[in-house]
C-alpha cells in the first residue's frame, strides 16, 4: 500500500494544501504572543482544515491499489469533520445568542437605573457590564453609543467602570461609593478621602483642558500644565485616565516631599506608566470610536500598599473629531 501511494500521491496538491494550512494559521500569531489564546478566538484553529483537508486528497489522488484501499477513508474523515464543526457551529450560534440577550438585559437594567438622574456633562460609570459572556463577546466596545441616539438617550452618559483591556492588575477602587451598580464622580460629598488640588496654567477652575497639535509637536512643549499640589512624603503620584472604554491607571511619580509637581499635557499622554499602553494609546483607541472626550484624575496612594491619601477632582479633556486624522496625515 506504501509503494502504490507513493507511486500515486500528487506532490503539488499535498504542498498547496499544507501552504494553505499555515496561511490559515497565521492570523494566530499575534494572538499567542502572549502565550494565551482568548476562547472566542480559539475558532481560528479550525481554519487550517481545508488546507489539511487539500493536503490529504493530494495524498490518495491517482489510481492503483492504494487510492483504492483509501478511498472509503477520506469521505469518512470528511463526514466527521463535517459533524463536528457543525456542533460547535451550533454551540456558538447559541451561545452568540444568550450573549446578545445578556448584553440587551444589562442594557436595559443600566438604562432604567439611569433614568432618573440630574442630566449633566459628567458621565455615570456602571460597574455591572460583562465584557464576555461564556465563550462570546458581549459588552466590549460601543456601551456609550447605546445610552444616545438613534437609541434612547440618557441623562447622563453611561461609561462602564473597568479598565480598559480588561487587566485585572488595572483594577483601582472607586473614590465614590456605587449605588445601583453607579459611580457617581461629580458628586462633592467624597468623604472617602480628601480632595487633591490639580490646576492647570491659563484655565480657569473647572475648564476643559484641550487635547490638540501641540501633544504631538516637535520643538518646545507649549501644551497646557498640569499642576498637583500638597505634600506626601510616603506616597506616589497616579493618574486614572477615564474614557468611553473605561479607565486605566498610570504611575505618574513619587510624591516626596515636593509642595507642588508639573505636568504637561505632552509628557502626559507619553507616560510609559502602564506594561500595556501609553496614555496617548488610550486616547487614540477611544478616539477611533469616535469619542471627544475623557476625565483625568490624579491620586496620590501610599507607596507600601497603594492606598488612596487623596484624589483630585475630574478635569475634561476634549478634543476635535478628527485631531487623530490631523495627526497621522502623511
Amino acid at each position: 500500500a506504501a509503494g502504490g501511494l507513493a507511486r500515486t500521491w500528487r506532490p503539488r496538491l499535498v504542498l498547496a494544501g499544507l501552504a494553505c494550512a499555515v496561511v490559515g494559521a497565521a492570523p494566530l500569531l499575534p494572538l499567542l504572543r502572549d502565550g494565551i489564546l482568548p476562547p472566542q478566538n480559539a475558532r481560528l484553529l479550525e481554519v487550517s482544515d481545508l488546507g489539511l483537508c487539500l493536503a490529504a486528497a493530494g495524498a490518495v489522488a491517482g489510481g492503483g491499489r492504494a487510492r483504492r484501499r483509501l478511498a472509503g477513508l477520506a469521505p469518512a474523515i470528511l463526514l466527521l469533520l463535517a459533524g463536528l464543526r457543525g456542533g460547535w457551529a451550533i454551540a456558538d450560534t447559541r451561545e452568540w445568542a444568550n450573549s446578545g440577550r445578556v448584553a440587551e438585559a444589562a442594557i436595559w437594567r443600566a438604562r432604567a437605573a439611569a433614568a432618573g438622574e440630574e442630566a449633566g456633562e459628567v458621565p455615570l460609570l456602571y460597574e455591572r457590564f460583562p465584557v464576555h459572556w461564556e465563550g462570546a463577546y458581549c459588552l466590549g466596545y460601543g456601551i456609550a453609543d447605546r445610552f444616545r441616539a438613534p437609541f434612547p438617550v440618557s441623562p447622563r452618559s453611561v461609561w462602564p467602570a473597568r479598565p480598559v483591556y480588561g487587566q485585572s492588575r488595572s483594577a483601582r477602587p472607586a473614590i465614590a461609593a456605587a449605588e445601583e451598580g453607579f459611580v457617581r464622580p461629580w458628586r462633592e460629598t467624597r468623604d472617602r478621602v480628601p480632595i487633591l488640588p490639580v490646576t492647570v496654567d491659563g484655565l480657569p477652575d473647572g475648564a476643559a483642558v484641550p487635547v490638540d497639535e501641540r501633544v504631538a509637536a516637535a520643538g518646545p512643549d507649549t501644551s497646557p500644565v498640569l499642576v498637583v499640589g500638597g505634600s506626601f512624603p510616603a506616597a506616589r503620584l497616579e493618574l486614572l485616565l477615564y474614557t468611553e472604554l473605561g479607565y486605566e491607571p498610570f504611575a505618574w511619580t513619587e510624591a516626596g516631599g515636593a509642595a507642588e509637581h508639573r505636568l504637561s499635557l505632552r509628557e502626559l499622554v507619553r507616560l510609559p506608566g502602564s506594561p500595556i499602553a501609553t496614555p496617548g494609546d488610550v486616547l487614540v483607541l477611544t478616539a477611533d470610536f469616535g469619542a471627544t472626550s475623557a476625565y483625568l484624575e490624579v491620586r496620590a496612594v501610599r507607596a507600601a500598599d497603594g492606598a488612596i491619601l487623596a484624589a483630585s477632582r475630574w478635569l475634561a479633556l476634549e478634543w476635535d473629531e478628527d485631531l487623530v486624522d490631523r495627526l497621522t496625515e502623511g
